[in-house]
């Protein structure tokens, strides 16, 4: 007689891993799995497949399964053994994604401590209905957690555990604080990055200087969590902010699209993510040369021109500019337009109309309809009272930009004086602090200078 050639499937969630429960330790399952081999002596064991502290429904983790699955398809399995149907699946789509590889292959399986298997018509149905019945009650579950969590940030309590707050912050009596030990570090993680605008040297600096070991793709998270600014889904008050979400919005700006980045070679480009191309309006990127002299050391020149126009040969706009060109260029047309600048912004601010309280006006709209609606003033008065309300709710108001510190202080020092002083990266963070665009012609003339 064929002996039927068995494999037996054993699995324990993470959660599982640490505790004793209804049979689900690994020892368990083999021991029971073992038992019932034995016990039918037209069977005989082939291995078992063992995941641990895996979840059943992650599939492509669960490495032992699909070991599992490999034997099946080369043709040394014939029986897959468990001891119960959660060790194998928990949802219908899973099911329904490996019961097809298994019939391919003329392999059935058995839960031996439920009666559950597939060798039978009546027994494969049994298991459809079942897996919808338990994948309904886990939906349902996920939901009522989903709502209890929402619930939990709502009132502003924290989701999580003390080691895993993120950087800067602790929790304390179910509510998430600022950390004591690593509050300056974030504070200065944060004006690092703002005046550097480069996450390799953040990454670094919070190493060297903090003493913290944090993943580069953790910092970029970090830098990017909403919680910087208080917020956490949907709850704008759900802990003390770290900064503004204005000041957020500009970082994220930065993170996106002007974060600095500095070769191997530590070459510092000033003016990346600045200078847009006037033909293409595609951004100029950074451009190394390096000259090579027999009688003198090689020389590197940093420069700036269009990719579209270099690599991919679709502009017309093929100059390329030395950034120490550029740099006095920018220079020679930094203060007057600095000037110019400041003076604009405190004419508007004199100009400024005054704000318009919304809510105020709004208010007043809903005591004038009841006002209306009790018949304690007349058609002729609401409407003229209507009228009135409703004109200053459409006032525009005007939007003042303001200068930043940045430039203020900028403008109480003799920039050429102390310019030249400056490392390549104080350069970098100087301009980059006060710049938002430098728009310039097919000449490479500057036309105009933008500034934060």
């Amino acid at each position: 007689m064929k002996k039927i050639r068995v494999g037996c499937m054993v699995r324990v969630s993470h959660e599982e891993q640490t505790r004793e429960q209804g049979g689900i330790s690994v020892d368990t399952q083999i021991e029971h799995l073992k038992k019932y081999v034995e016990e039918h002596k037209e069977m005989v064991l082939v291995d078992f497949y063992i995941d641990e502290g895996i979840s059943a429904d992650k599939l492509k983790q669960r490495l032992q399964f699909q070991r599992l699955l490999k034997d099946v398809q080369d043709g040394k399995i014939d029986m897959i053994l468990f001891t119960k149907l959660d060790r194998w699946f928990r949802s219908v789509e899973k099911y329904y994604q490996v019961q097809p590889i298994l019939e391919k292959n003329n392999v059935v399986w058995r839960a031996i401590l439920e009666d559950y298997e597939t060798e039978t018509a009546s027994g494969r149905f049994k298991v459809n209905i079942m897996l919808s019945v338990a994948q309904n009650e886990r939906e349902r579950t996920s939901e009522r957690i989903k709502d209890v969590f929402q619930y939990k940030v709502k009132k502003g309590e924290t989701l999580w555990g003390h080691s895993s707050a993120p950087y800067g912050f602790t929790v304390v009596d179910k509510k998430l604080v600022h950390d004591p030990n690593q509050e300056e570090g974030l504070k200065a993680v944060i004006n690092h990055y703002m005046t550097y605008q480069s996450m390799r040297k953040t990454f670094i600096y919070l190493r060297e200087e903090h003493g913290h070991e944090i993943a580069y793709k953790n910092l970029k998270q970090l830098l990017e969590n909403p919680l910087l600014y208080g917020t956490y889904r949907d709850n704008p008050n759900f802990v003390e902010p770290y900064m503004t979400k204005e000041e957020w919005d500009k970082m994220q700006n930065i993170i996106k699209s002007k974060n600095i980045k500095i070769r191997a070679s530590r070459n510092v480009y000033y003016f990346t993510g600045m200078i847009k191309c006037p033909c293409c309006g595609h951004t100029l990127v950074g451009w190394v040369t390096k000259h090579h002299n027999k009688t003198k050391e090689d020389t590197v020149t940093l420069s700036y021109r269009c990719n579209k126009s270099v690599t991919y040969k679709t502009c017309s706009f093929n100059k390329t500019k030395a950034q120490s060109i550029l740099e006095q260029r920018v220079l020679d047309m930094l203060m007057p337009k600095m000037e110019e600048f400041v003076h604009s912004v405190e004419f508007k601010e004199k100009k400024s109309k005054p704000k318009v309280d919304k809510k105020k006006i709004q208010s007043e709209l809903d005591r004038l309809n009841n006002m209306y609606l009790k018949g304690r003033i007349s058609e002729v008065d609401y409407d003229t009272k209507y009228n009135e309300l409703n004109d200053k709710l459409k006032i525009d108001v005007e939007t003042t930009k303001t200068v930043s510190p940045a430039l203020k202080k900028l403008m109480n020092l003799n920039l050429y004086e102390h310019y030249e002083g400056f490392t390549p990266e104080g350069k970098q963070a100087l301009l980059r602090g006060i710049i938002k665009e430098i728009k310039i012609d097919e000449s490479w003339n500057i036309t105009d200078i933008i500034f934060l």
